[in-house]
């Protein structure tokens, strides 16, 4: 519609338009990155979980190595030469003697009649000394050897876990989390499924402590993929560590 012509002593102005109000044509629409900031969270919560893992496994690792060395005594350094004097010695002494560095004294293993603890290996006769094929701790306990769990071990906990999932029992599925995650893990169900969720567990990637299980499936009526992180940290169980799923 065109405006009015203006009267003799007026000036035209253009008529106002209310551009606020027009609709954006041509403009993407806006997007809600609720979502995203989300799953950088449950990407960022992973990564640090996995480097405490790893990092307790290295701590627990070096503190079983030190315990299963057996303790060692070294002789101690004789103050002067059996047969000697202690007056003798120091009367007859030079004064360059005194600036001789002794040599030190060599190291001998202590010998096996004075170890405390039950032997679990048998003897190996001799004519004179009998040893005992066995591992000792600090505390002269014997040490079982280490039971590292399997891929079908951490396969079976895993179709346990994401069967509470479907069935949206977050108690059930927490009590199968580590320690150090029974805190995390409700956060992590209440924020990434809503029901009706419909996961599978896929084949376990990686050995012990250390487990990578892929997950597929939906939530929420969306397709949907993730990873299923279980570790086994002694002394503890295989157990869940954290989760992640992202919309396909």
């Amino acid at each position: 519609m065109s405006s009015l012509p203006p009267e003799p002593n007026q000036r035209w102005q253009p008529p106002v338009q209310d551009f606020q109000s027009a609709p954006p044509y041509g403009r993407p629409p806006r997007k809600s990155r609720a979502g995203l900031i989300i799953a950088l969270i449950a990407v960022l919560t992973l990564v640090a979980l996995a480097a405490l893992g790893i990092l307790a496994y290295r701590l627990v690792t070096n503190h079983t190595t030190n315990a299963t060395s057996p303790p060692t005594s070294q002789a101690p350094s004789p103050a002067s030469t059996p047969g000697s004097s202690p007056g003798a010695s120091s009367g007859s002494a030079s004064p360059g003697a005194a600036a001789r560095t002794p040599r030190p004294p060599a190291a001998t293993t202590a010998p096996t009649a004075g170890r405390t603890g039950v032997p679990t290996g048998r003897p190996s006769s001799s004519s004179s000394t009998t040893t005992w094929s066995t591992t000792w701790t600090s505390t002269g306990q014997p040490v079982s050897p280490a039971n590292p769990a399997t891929a079908a071990e951490a396969s079976a906990l895993a179709a346990r876990f994401v069967t509470h999932l479907n069935a949206n029992n977050s108690t059930a599925a927490t009590k199968l989390a580590c320690a150090n995650s029974r805190q995390l893990l409700p956060t992590l169900i209440k924020t990434l499924l809503t029901p009706p969720t419909n996961l599978t567990p896929g084949h376990p990637i990686g050995q012990s402590p250390t487990f990578v299980i892929p997950l597929t499936g939906t939530t929420n009526n969306t397709q949907t993929t993730g990873i299923l992180i279980i570790q086994q940290l002694p002394p503890a169980p295989l157990c869940v560590t954290a989760f992640q799923l992202t919309p396909s």
